[in-house]
């Protein structure tokens, strides 16, 4: 059997499914659990949420800040991403972010929601992050944020808690937004499938798909420029900042799909190769050694005639045959 729910969490379309091997009655409290788990999660490191620890933990800078333990998993993994990725990832990038135009909710009916600015903070190098014990330090007139890592962080998360559970289900597949993780078969012997969205504003289809792995977890992660944006004193912009040059990183990929063991890895990686560019997709994917990995773009003008695919590895299987 499967049980599927759909909810609105971290300002996008968040849904669960479990495939059960029998009726369960305590699947729904099993969803329960998974849903307050997310719900915590987002009251806990929204930037969006004046209460957020995340929040007061940017208002504090330039102290050394008590953090909860979750706190301090994430912020070891930003520090492990960053250097993995030479600084492509960089948890300092609030400040651009809201130079940008990002300043605020883009959830509707949230847009005018207070939200404390960081007018004097400045986009600083990782190593400026600080972590010592139980205790976290980050200068003063910086201001960090998780939005490159949370989502996939998240779905390890939850993951490992529903490792607990394995001898009732068949499978599982989350997805909160772009990023996916899966774990076995929807039945006995059949895996689940992953469709990636083709980036293209005037239609609704798919470039490929990805399947699961019986008894095994695997992840899938797609960012792009195309998700969060605006225009902002007259000049476009988008949510993926690349942190050398401060701005809204200029590319020519829209969009980028990264699979493998680990969401959070998967999470990071995606916006690497946004910002790496599709010249350099090929040497990045090998450098950051991905399992697979697929990027959409176009060549000049967006359009069919102009729409391209990149992509790495097997894993990853293509509807038709437009990649190179």
């Amino acid at each position: 059997m499967v049980y599927h729910d759909t909810k609105v969490a971290l300002g996008t379309q968040c849904s669960i499914s479990v495939y059960t091997k029998k009726r369960d009655r305590n699947i729904e409290k099993l969803f329960q659990e998974l849903w307050l788990k997310i719900y915590q999660f987002e009251k806990q490191f929204s930037r969006f949420l004046p209460s957020s620890e995340l929040t007061i933990f940017n208002s504090n800078a330039g102290k050394t800040q008590k953090i909860s333990p979750l706190f301090r998993k994430i912020l070891v993994e930003c520090l492990k991403y960053s250097k993995l990725t030479d600084g492509m990832f960089n948890p300092f990038i609030l400040p651009a972010l809201e130079n940008a135009g990002y300043d605020h909710s883009l959830l509707k009916g949230f847009e005018n929601d207070m939200y404390i600015k960081h007018k004097s903070a400045k986009v600083v190098e990782s190593t400026k992050l600080k972590i010592i014990d139980d205790s976290a330090f980050i200068p003063i007139n910086t201001a960090i944020d998780l939005g490159g890592i949370a989502k996939g962080f998240l779905l390890d998360y939850l993951a490992d808690f529903l490792a607990k559970y394995n001898s009732f289900y068949y499978g599982f597949w989350i997805s909160l937004g772009g990023d996916i993780v899966t774990y076995g078969y929807e039945s006995l012997d059949r895996p689940i499938k992953t469709y990636i969205e083709k980036d293209f504003v005037s239609e609704h289809s798919y470039v490929g798909y990805v399947t699961s792995i019986k008894n095994n977890k695997r992840a899938i992660a797609t960012s792009g420029i195309n998700y969060r944006k605006g225009i902002k004193g007259g000049i476009k912009w988008h949510h993926i900042i690349d942190p050398k040059s401060g701005q809204s990183a200029k590319t020519d990929v829209t969009s980028a799909t990264v699979f493998g063991k680990n969401a959070t890895f998967c999470d990071v990686m995606a916006s690497c190769l946004i910002i790496g560019g599709s010249d350099n997709f090929i040497k990045l994917s090998k450098k950051l050694k991905l399992e697979d990995s697929l990027i959409q773009g176009y060549i000049g003008i967006r359009s069919n005639e102009n729409y391209y695919i990149k992509t790495t590895g097997s894993k990853i299987k293509i509807n038709n045959q437009n990649n190179d």
